[in-house]
């Protein structure tokens, strides 16, 4: 009898020991659970140890067919993920092998437990009498003698026995790693135009969406032919928004919020407290009388109106009752209320204390509980509810409006919930309660997700998906920065870039790149076409800036945090600029990146809000002697959020309530504060000193994109560029004034259609 070792759910392969039902795999004693994709490729790989695995082949393993995802990307950063895991190298590759443009070989020895761990699978499947790898010869004395021919048959009938016993084990002992779902692109809007809000109908046969040219269109998913809905009357000469709320059961009709265009409409969110949170952190000035509810009927495509001064969310499983949310606190709607269909007969159902907000109320399948958005300044959680007594129930709690964006309940109970560019799923019992753990459904870096809908059979759900493109210019300033030249393009790939800061001596910009998973800097000259990395081995680096005498670097270590969401007390480090040991200047919880001054001037200048209510405290720090003294405060709201610059000269800060209209100006020597109106714009937000100190750049937001703006000492402002759709944009001046670095952020918002999931 042959001596081979059946196979189970451990193998070993050099250092390491790989469970196949866990995906966990051990090293010297440290364990780390390999991500699903990863997992899949090495599993492919060992299942076909020492042969040749295609990439068509990895491909058709990870994704089913018909699926929408860059493979090419995709495989490779699934390769490169394991291979960080098994610390490998694909220039001397120890146990993955890259054949080029044909695929990967897994190329190391194999053993299985139990029950013999000092065999190996390469020895089992060896011919007896014939060479190993190695040339050394299997021992024969172990098989009985036989004929020629019988023995051959015989180790012929053993190898492939013992594979498909290898084959069964594995398969048998590895946990069903479910494949990505199934994507499907339904709209197809460039980045000047973006999808604004959307939701499928309950047949699944139409998409109901909004664009950035403030129209209401219906799309016919089987044929994609696409009615736009004509404005009701009433509106003409009154121009609104639209946003889509849900369907009716019957499939025939939906509703939809419209509001004025003074109420910042662009931002695309069905919960107006989410969306006025998300531009200023102030409701009361965005949403109240500008917003009204409307009913759409397919059926003659008629638009009625059916209430003002509320926002709706949602419509009940037996088409009743629309729920709607109404008095505008501090931070959005404080009230959810149930109307009829026709807008009578409203009471309130929920309310909600001065400082939080709760809307976008879903159904269970009966109509019997609810879940709904709850959100403070500084928190937020999912809530179950049952409509007909009981205390709200706790489901997800998260920091903030920003993790958390949207969610849908699914008929069979399950909760999907967008969660800092994924989708995610949560098991919920009859009771309300969650049932399990949150599973990760979705793994894309780099996107928002929100506008979340759902078919009635709870099989395809509707969502919108959004990649950011970042992009950095470069222009020439003309008239003291009343004017520039035409700007062109200074980064030319398609990773996100965001220019932070310029060497004292204007010749070379530094910015950021994220890129492969990780946010690095880089330093670029004028005169140049090649980037040079400035901090080598830092995971992620945040906002930085140069030394006034232009010696250091300094920069936030966020560590693994994504650089997105890097908060917290982090270190401010500084590095030579030229190269050289980083070391920690001081730990603190920076709010935007750290600025200094231009020499003769020394200073430098991190800001800090403990909290929401908290006012920003400034204070000096130098890269030897560490944290300085505090020179100044400034007051801030509740929940807004701002921006702040240090003049080039160091005697003063301006400080910009993000989407408001005034500036304001402290001074570092005892003079009094400033406070300057822009004239003729609003919602401003990002701004950067002109290099004389008599002026500032920043954005202002419009309903078709974003104007960059320079604004003079008085208040009079003169635009300078301009992005459609969904954008924003910054530019951070030279210290000679004589360029202008613009950061121009795009967005390309689509709605795409999941299934198995």
């Amino acid at each position: 009898m042959s001596t081979y070792s059946r196979p189970s759910e451990q193998v070993r392969f050099g250092p390491f020991e790989l469970n196949l039902s866990t995906r966990e795999l051990r090293t010297n004693g440290t364990k780390q659970t390999l991500a699903p994709q990863p997992f899949q490729v090495l599993q492919l790989l060992i299942e076909n140890r020492g042969r040749l695995v295609t990439r068509e082949a990895l491909v058709s393993h990870l994704w089913p067919a018909d699926t929408f995802v860059d493979y090419e990307q995709g495989l490779k950063k699934a390769v490169n993920r394991l291979r960080e895991a098994l610390n490998d190298s694909a220039e001397q590759p120890s146990f993955i092998e890259t054949l080029p443009r044909q695929g990967y070989r897994f190329i190391a020895t194999l053993e299985f437990d139990p029950p013999d761990r000092s065999r190996s699978v390469e020895a089992a499947l060896v011919p007896p009498g014939h060479s190993k790898a190695d040339g050394s010869l299997t021992d024969s004395r172990r098989f009985p003698r036989l004929p020629a021919l019988a023995l051959w048959i015989s180790a012929i009938v053993i190898c492939v026995a013992g594979a498909l016993l290898w084959r069964t084990r594995v398969w048998r002992h590895t946990p069903p790693v479910s494949a990505d779902p199934r994507i499907i692109q339904l709209t197809a809007n460039s980045s000047e135009n973006p999808v604004t809000s959307s939701a499928i109908s309950p047949d699944g046969k139409y998409l109901a969406f909004s664009d950035s040219t403030m129209k209401m269109h219906v799309k016919l998913l089987a044929t994609g032919e696409t009615q736009t809905i004509a404005e009701p009357e009433s509106l003409k000469g009154d121009p609104v928004s639209w946003s889509i709320a849900g369907w009716f059961p019957d499939g025939t009709r939906f509703i939809a919020n419209a509001r004025s265009r003074s109420t910042m409409a662009w931002l695309p969110s069905r919960f107006r407290f989410a969306s006025n949170f998300s531009s200023n952190g102030s409701a009361g000035s965005l949403a109240g009388a500008g917003t009204s509810i409307w009913v759409v009927s397919l059926l003659g495509t008629t638009v009625r109106k059916i209430r003002d001064d509320a926002e709706a969310f949602s419509v009940s499983p037996d088409g009743m009752s629309i729920a709607f949310g109404t008095d505008v606190g501090q931070l959005g709607d404080r009230e959810i209320w149930l109307m009829d269909t026709s807008g009578q007969h409203a009471r309130v159902l929920f309310h909600a204390p001065e400082d939080t907000a709760i809307g976008g109320l879903n159904w269970s399948r009966d109509g019997q509980r609810v879940i709904y958005f709850e959100l403070g300044a500084s928190f937020g959680q999912l809530v179950s509810r049952d409509l007909r007594a009981g205390h709200p129930i706790s489901l997800l709690q998260y920091p903030g409006w920003m993790s958390l964006t949207d969610f849908v309940w699914l008929p069979e109970g399950r909760l999907i919930y967008t969660r800092e560019g994924n989708l995610w799923s949560l098991g919920i019992d009859e009771s309300g309660k969650a049932m399990d753990k949150p599973r990760q459904l979705t793994h894309w870096p780099g996107t928002w997700i929100g506008e979340t809908s759902v078919t009635s059979d709870g099989k395809r759900i509707a969502f919108q998906r959004s990649v950011q493109q970042t992009t950095v210019h470069m222009a020439d300033v003309t008239s003291n920065g009343a004017s520039i030249s035409p700007a062109t393009h200074l980064t030319l790939n398609e990773y996100v870039n965001a220019a932070e800061t310029w060497t004292p001596d204007s010749s070379s910009l530094v910015y950021r790149s994220w890129s492969n998973g990780h946010l690095r800097l880089f330093r670029r000259a004028l005169d140049s076409d090649t980037e040079e990395p400035l901090v080598m081995g830092a995971e992620n680096v945040g906002g930085s800036a140069v030394s006034p005498d232009g010696s250091w670097l300094f920069y936030a270590d966020c560590g693994p945090q994504v650089p997105a969401f890097c908060e917290g007390v982090i270190p401010i480090m500084a590095i030579p600029i030229h190269g050289g040991t980083p070391h920690v200047v001081l730990k603190g919880d920076s709010y935007g990146r750290v600025r200094c001054a231009v020499a003769p001037s020394n200073l430098c200048v991190i800001a800090e809000r403990s909290d929401e209510s908290q006012p920003l405290v400034f204070t000096a720090f130098d890269a030897l002697k560490g944290r300085g003294a505090e020179l100044a405060r400034f007051p801030t709201e509740p929940a807004a959020q701002y921006s702040w610059a240090l003049v080039p000269d160091g005697t003063r800060i301006a400080i910009l309530k993000n989407w408001d209209s005034v500036i304001h100006v402290i001074s570092l020597n005892g003079e009094t504060p400033q406070q300057i109106a822009v004239r003729g714009w609003n919602h401003l937000a990002g701004i950067y000193w002109s290099a004389d100190g008599k002026g500032w750049f920043l954005q202002s937001k419009t309903h078709a994109g974003v104007v960059l703006l320079h604004v003079d000492s008085a208040g009079g402002a003169q635009s300078l560029w301009e992005l459609k759709g969904d954008s924003a944009a910054y530019a951070v001046p030279s210290p000679d004034g004589r360029h202008l670095a613009i950061v121009g952020i795009t967005r390309n918002n689509n709605v795409w259609l999941m299934e198995d999931f």
